[in-house]
């Protein structure tokens, strides 16, 4: 027995089912065939396919953000098969266009191809991230394309590594290295790292909301006690509301 789901996909009916169907089948009861199939998950899902929504998407972000313009062609691509029980991480990934960056293995071995290679892929499940989610993680792909947004995080950076938490970081890879060995690094490491603080930091949103997304709500008071990195991120900040070009004077951090 040959079975198609709405997408043109061939279904794999299990033995047990088949008989019920055919049932069905005999009786024109079509609809139900569908409810059936669906409730007992026998049918194929369809393919993940970049989303639609994403221009739209990526001109709301723009708007708010008018220095990621500087980001380029960026490709998004919605799929619900991408969790965090995958990944043992995320359900959001940010793949960047260099060459060999074909896919991402993480630590559990699952592994996920680049949605579309040469450019700043975007990876995410839509039913765990909303549109804010999408444009912190997009903060990844910034320091590459816009040198004035690296010399900002880079100001962050060495305020954060010149601060007491530096010692967190040190600990955190610490952690990281001894469950799952040097992976890309301990640069690129810490790298995300501050790029997972200064998403937290620019993040808004109620308790819940820092919790769906994992975030920790005392950041801004406990981080943003130290001058330097205040002022850091502030520039930081400012520097997204401006379209590419737009110059702002530097921090200067205390040695």
């Amino acid at each position: 027995m040959i079975l198609k789901n709405k997408y043109g996909q061939r279904v794999f009916l299990p033995e047990q089912f088949r008989q019920q169907v055919s049932s069905m089948l005999q009786t024109g009861n079509f609809l139900n065939i569908n409810s059936f199939i669906g409730s007992n998950n026998t049918g194929s899902l369809p393919p993940a396919k970049p989303s639609t929504e994403g221009a739209d998407m990526f001109g709301k972000i723009k708007s708010k953000y008018p220095a990621m313009e500087a980001l380029g062609d960026v490709t998004f691509k919605s799929d619900t098969s991408f969790t965090k029980e995958k990944t043992g991480a995320g359900s959001i990934e940010t793949f960047m266009p260099y060459e060999g960056r074909d896919n991402i293995t993480y630590d559990t071995g699952y592994s996920y191809q680049h949605p579309k290679a040469g450019t700043l892929g975007v990876v995410y499940n839509p039913n765990e991230n909303t549109q804010q989610d999408i444009e912190l993680d997009l903060l990844h792909g910034m320091s590459d394309v816009d040198p004035q947004y690296k010399t900002h995080r880079d100001n962050f950076k060495q305020a954060f590594m010149g601060s007491k938490y530096s010692s967190d970081l040190e600990a955190a890879w610490n952690d990281h290295e001894s469950k799952y060995g040097t992976g890309d690094g301990k640069e690129q490491f810490i790298n995300n790292e501050i790029d997972g603080h200064i998403r937290n930091l620019m993040f808004e949103g109620t308790d819940a909301d820092f919790e769906k997304s994992n975030y920790w709500t005392g950041a801004r008071e406990e981080y943003l006690s130290n001058p330097d990195i205040s002022r850091s991120f502030s520039q930081l900040k400012h520097h997204l509301s401006y379209p590419k070009g737009y110059s702002l004077p530097e921090v200067n951090i205390s040695p």
